[in-house]
């Protein structure tokens, strides 16, 4: 997906979930890959600056704050310097970005991303954290046509990055599902909610299943992030998270304006959800 969850739901994984207090410090490096979701700026340099325009989006990021990887990279002490951040706005699970035809340039993918960490030198530290977050823009790309519809597809394709993270010395990988990206504004404007809901829900569940298979490994610590949950408790009891607004965009990207309170959003924009709010994300379940 070309768009990023902002900052404070972000905060709110890493300040309150207990059993990365619990590690923290264990830590020592951090290799990120995915999209937007992920991505602190890397599409921004590689656009020279113009994707995302900053602002109204904070400094590079598909967000209005920083991403929740640097947040929780910071949380755990790991310094930037041992942390390599490969996520890539517009990056599919496959060898594709959703940005590169209408900008006439190659962009990185999350196949891309992969190959070129695993034909790096680096030998990654037994304690180093691995994050893994895409396949969201596989069932967003526009127009529909070009949408996967097998989601068995696009998992096996997070499954064989892993694989790869894996043959590369990968030990603690953190996989989040996706949301339910039906509920975002724009698959409701455009009357695909429900067909995205139903991909997502398959895709969640074949995400599951592999990544079982997965951790049947017993040398590597896969760490499922269900967002979905908390997404689906967030749109269930916006009042518990400060919200009075969970189904508009807080920045119109046509009229080019912004609510005057941005906290009070789910969304930042059509498909970017807001996180001004720090409660979010408090109780998300994480398994180890």
């Amino acid at each position: 997906m070309s768009k990023e969850i902002p900052v404070a739901i972000a905060f709110s994984v890493v300040s309150n979930l207990l059993p990365f207090k619990a590690l923290a410090g264990d830590y020592d490096q951090l290799f990120i890959f995915g999209d937007s979701l992920s991505d602190n700026g890397n599409l921004y340099r590689i656009t020279g600056g113009t994707i995302p325009l900053s602002p109204p989006y904070f400094q590079g990021r598909f967000s209005n704050g920083p991403v929740w990887v640097e947040v929780l990279g910071s949380y755990l002490n790991i310094d930037a310097n041992d942390t390599s951040n490969y996520a890539a706005g517009g990056s599919t699970s496959g060898n594709t970005n959703v940005l590169s035809e209408s900008l006439i340039i190659p962009l990185p993918s999350l196949s891309s991303q992969i190959n070129d960490f695993a034909s790096t030198s680096v030998t990654p530290s037994s304690n180093a954290l691995f994050i893994l977050w895409a396949g969201a823009n596989d069932y967003l790309i526009q127009p529909i046509e070009k949408r996967a519809t097998n989601t068995q597809i696009v998992v096996n394709n997070l499954s064989n990055a892993i694989t790869t993270l894996i043959n590369k010395g990968a030990r603690n990988i953190i996989v989040p599902n996706l949301p339910d990206l039906g509920k975002t504004p724009q698959e409701r404007s455009q009357g695909t909610a429900d067909s995205t809901t139903a991909a997502i829900k398959s895709h969640n569940s074949n995400l599951n299943s592999a990544l079982q298979e997965i951790a049947k490994n017993r040398n590597v610590n896969i760490i499922p992030l269900d967002i979905n949950a908390l997404f689906n408790e967030v749109i269930d009891q916006p009042d518990r998270y400060g919200l009075t607004n969970i189904n508009d965009p807080c920045f119109d990207q046509q009229a080019a304006t912004i609510c005057p309170n941005p906290d009070e959003y789910l969304f930042w924009d059509n498909i970017i959800l807001q996180i001004a709010d720090t409660s979010l994300l408090q109780n998300t379940p994480m398994q180890f």
